[in-house]
Formats: C-alpha cells, sequence, structure tokens
C-alpha cells in the first residue's frame, strides 16, 4: 500500500519493484473518515488556520532535526505577525510522538497569538480539525498530503531544508524561505480561493502528493486482504 501517487513512483526511483501497488491513503486518515460517516463528531473548531506540528523535538541534537526545529521556530515568528495583523481563528493539532509538554511550551513561546490546542486524548483530533479548516499550515510533512486527501487547501512553507519533490515557482502550496510579507500575501491568497481554484493552481508532482481518498481508504485495504486470502 501507498500513500499516495508519489509514493508509488518513489517505489520505482529506489529500484523497488512490488508486483502492485495500491494508492489507499493512511490508515488514521481512513478510521477518521468512517467515523465520520458512522456517527459525525462536531468538533467546532471553526479554523481560519489549522497548524499542523510534527517531527518537532526542540532538545535533539540531530542535524536534521535541529534544521526542522529552526524551520518551525520561524514560520511560528512570522505566522504571530500574520495574525496580530489579520487575527484568524487559530487552531494547533500536534501529531502522536509530537505533543509533550516540551513541545507545547515551544509553541506557545514562538506563536505570539492566541489559539485552540486540538484535543490531544482524542488520536484522531488532528483530522477534525484539518476537516474544519479553511488552511492547513505546516513544515512539510506526511499529514500536509493527508490534509490534501481531504480536499483541505495546504500550504507548507520550508525554511533550512530545500529538499522538497517540486518546483516552488509552479505551486502555490509551496514557500521555500518566504520572508514574512511573502507569507502573509502567500495565506491571503489562498485563504480567499475555493477548493476547485486551489487545486487548479498546483503543480502536478504537487497533485501527486495528494492522500488517497480517506473515504476509500478501508474499503480499499479491506478488499485487497480479502483479494489475498481468496475471498470475494
Amino acid at each position: 500500500f501507498s500513500i499516495s501517487e508519489y509514493d508509488s513512483l518513489n517505489y520505482h526511483r529506489w529500484g523497488v519493484r512490488p508486483k502492485r501497488i495500491v494508492s489507499a491513503g493512511t490508515l488514521k486518515s481512513g478510521l477518521h473518515a468512517s467515523r465520520q460517516a458512522t456517527h459525525r463528531i462536531s468538533a467546532d473548531y471553526n479554523n481560519d488556520i489549522c497548524i499542523v506540528v510534527t517531527s518537532l523535538r526542540p532538545a535533539t541534537t540531530s542535524e536534521k532535526s535541529r534544521l526542522r526545529v529552526a524551520d518551525w521556530e520561524q514560520l511560528l515568528n512570522q505566522l504571530s505577525l500574520y495574525s496580530q495583523r489579520y487575527r484568524p481563528r487559530i487552531t494547533v493539532c500536534l501529531a502522536p510522538f509530537t505533543g509533550n509538554n516540551e513541545v507545547v511550551e515551544f509553541i506557545e513561546a514562538n506563536l505570539e497569538y492566541p489559539f485552540l490546542l486540538a484535543n490531544r486524548s482524542d488520536t484522531l483530533s488532528t483530522y477534525d480539525a484539518m476537516a474544519d479548516s479553511n488552511l492547513v499550515v505546516g513544515v512539510f510533512a506526511t499529514s500536509l498530503s493527508e490534509a490534501l486527501g481531504m480536499k483541505r487547501k495546504v500550504l507548507s512553507v520550508v525554511y533550512n531544508n530545500k529538499l522538497v519533490p517540486f518546483d516552488e515557482a509552479t505551486c502555490n502550496s509551496l514557500l521555500v524561505c518566504p520572508t514574512e510579507h511573502q507569507l502573509s500575501e502567500r495565506i491571503r491568497l489562498l485563504s480567499s480561493l475555493s477548493w476547485e481554484d486551489y487545486w487548479r493552481g498546483l503543480s502536478e508532482t504537487a497533485k501527486q502528493l495528494q492522500s488517497a481518498d480517506p473515504n476509500l481508504t478501508l474499503p480499499r485495504i479491506r478488499a485487497e486482504i480479502n483479494r489475498a486470502i481468496g475471498h470475494t
């Protein structure tokens, strides 16, 4: 199974030749879609912006992790300036294994603007918040691919790591090393777009990063398992 079409292409780039690849999305996004279909849960986040924080370890010593911490510090600082000017409603979501108190303190120190912290006791709260948001923002990560699969507008921001898989010039969904003004203008632009207009502005590679439709994740996985064991 793969999360998106881009992941399937990566298998071939890496020399992996599976007999069959099924783009199914992530299991958690599929579980969230299934939960919403059976008993709709209204979390009432009603966000202008949902910030999804992943792979953030402020006390880290590895070079790659320190670069990611620096990215998050700069993004949150710039979002503070934008938010103080335009007063958006913001929810911050912490990915699993990211949501410790040290991370919360880091966010509070760098995002100088009131925000709602998504329910950390619910493992699917990130998906609730993304689904109830106009724009999902973060440092380049799988969760943003999942948001695209949910047909949420996404803005990925990178400052120190330029190893991104598509050309910034052709993609509304990516900013590399933006100034505060550039970030503010992009957020204002994307916030004003419909999903259809946003989708038309994405590069083909960015579209390949879209996670598979989460409403189809569990049925596809179930169908492949039944196929493998000979059930119909």
